[in-house]
């Protein structure tokens, strides 16, 4: 299993919940019809605008589907957070210390 670092967690102007990451490329998560997109200008995954999900749940999701790609995404004290209200931070932090997910 590969791992790779989430630089930035971020909202963009489309209401998106976006993770960038450092190495790793999925340029073809968009076959799974699961909502998440790959940005390759960007280096980042994105999801649909939410609509009967939370941030927190595209998180997971967008977690999920990089797992299931054989990447585990791993939060650093590093990450950046742009545009992530602190509530939703904190949510995503205990998580990922939860899950083990944060290193």
């Amino acid at each position: 299993m590969k791992t790779d670092h989430i630089l930035e967690v971020f909202i963009d102007k489309e209401t998106r919940l976006c993770l960038r990451v450092e190495k790793e490329g999925f340029p073809y998560i968009y076959r799974e019809a699961a909502g998440v997109n790959w940005n390759q200008e960007g280096r980042y995954l994105y999801s649909t605008p939410p609509l009967d999900w939370t941030y927190l749940d595209w998180y997971r999701h967008i977690y999920d589907l990089a797992y299931q790609y054989g990447c585990k995404l791993i939060l650093s004290s590093n990450t950046k957070w742009t545009n992530i209200p602190n509530e939703l931070k904190e949510d995503i932090l205990a998580q990922s210390n939860n899950g083990g997910l944060y290193t």
